[in-house]
């Protein structure tokens, strides 16, 4: 759900509302709701670390050439996301 809005810029919920209709829309988000699933979440790796997650690993795919790249219908800085969401392993041992 969450690539769908990457690759497009739209919900699923939208999607579907603008290709089928309002009703179907609907119905289909209530059925997805009993998996805990919702057509209206949007892909935000700026704010949820979990999206970021998503992010690098679609970038490391890239990179391994695993999937064919594909730019975000988004606005996305990878680095600057990679800057935000890292945080560096402590050192072990005493000081």
């Amino acid at each position: 759900v969450k690539l769908m809005y990457r690759q497009t810029g739209q919900t699923t919920f939208e999607l579907i509302k603008n290709y089928r209709s309002g009703l179907k829309a609907f119905l289909l988000n209530t059925t997805a709701s009993f998996f805990d699933i919702s057509l209206k979440e949007i892909y935000d790796p700026v704010n949820v670390e979990e999206d970021y997650l998503i992010e690098d690993i679609l970038q490391r795919s890239f990179q391994d050439k695993i999937l064919e790249p594909q730019d975000p219908a988004i606005e996305l800085n990878f680095l600057e996301l990679t800057n935000k969401w890292y945080t560096p392993k402590p050192e072990k041992g005493i000081k």
